[in-house]
């Protein structure tokens, strides 16, 4: 039987069916050879990506490309625009709020409806997006976000001076 030792040098194994239709039920005929043992290749105590549920994976490969850095940039520069566009509401917006409105654009961009109403609509509502922010919310962050500060960019000659920093994240990760 092949083993793996530990972080705490404990001998581990994993044992997995050969094939999948194999339980542990009472009933079954199927006999304790049957089985394949298949090493461990990380530490038990660190998860790796076949360790992670789905959720948890899609939560490591987002935040591969908006570090919390990021997501902290374009909230300080959203709540700095909209303070300088002296919006009627006090509008402040928080990181996870950020964070759900770029999930909300990933998820549009994957699932393609006519009109940005759409994701909200009865008739075609699509429950990721609708319930995760309103889609005044959503429409009043769409024209709020920014990546830069407005007042720095007279004498440039940068093209993407508004996106600049985001290219830099990016970059740098």
């Amino acid at each position: 039987m092949l083993s793996t030792l530990t972080f705490y040098g404990k001998k581990q194994s994993v044992v997995v069916p050969a094939h999948p239709a194999i339980s542990d039920d009472e009933g079954s005929e199927v006999e304790d050879n049957d089985v394949a043992v298949i090493p461990l290749t990380h530490n038990l105590d660190t998860p790796g990506p076949s360790d992670m549920g789905p959720s948890a994976k899609r939560k490591c490969y987002f935040s591969r490309y908006f570090s919390p850095q990021v997501i902290e940039h374009i909230t300080y520069q959203t709540n700095l625009y909209a303070t300088q566009m002296d919006v009627n509401t006090t509008f402040t917006t928080t990181e996870d709020e950020v964070m759900t409105f770029v999930a909300i654009l990933i998820c549009m961009g994957i699932s393609e409806l006519p009109s940005i109403d759409d994701y909200w609509a009865m008739d075609t509502r699509v429950p990721q997006v609708a319930n995760l922010m309103s889609s005044k919310r959503f429409k009043l962050m769409k024209r709020l976000v920014h990546f830069n500060n407005n007042t720095q960019i007279p004498g440039t000659i940068d093209r993407f001076f508004k996106i600049r920093p985001l290219f830099s994240f990016l970059n740098t990760e």
